[in-house]
C-alpha cells in the first residue's frame, strides 16, 4: 500500500494521511519493542527487497513538501 500510494501523495485525503500515520506507528511499535527485533521485522515483510521498496516509498512521502504544510 505504501509503495503504491507514495506516488500519489498530492491526492491524499486527511483520512488517508491519518491512516498511514497510524499504520507506520503500529509497525514501529511491533518492530522495536522486544529483544528479537529481526524476528518481528521478518514477520512483517517477506524479503529485503520489500523493506527497500517501503523505505523508498516513505522517503517519497516524507519528501513531499506540501505534506509538511498540512
Amino acid at each position: 500500500m505504501i509503495s503504491i500510494h507514495s506516488y500519489t501523495v498530492n491526492s491524499w485525503s486527511q483520512e488517508l494521511l491519518i491512516c498511514i500515520a497510524h499504520l507506520i506507528d503500529f509497525i514501529c511499535a511491533c518492530c522495536w519493542w522486544g529483544t528479537e527485533k529481526a524476528m518481528y521485522i521478518k514477520n512483517l515483510v517477506a524479503s529485503e527487497q520489500i523493506v527497500y521498496d517501503h523505505i523508498q516509498g516513505l522517503i517519497r512521502i516524507v519528501g513531499y513538501k506540501p505534506f509538511h504544510e498540512r
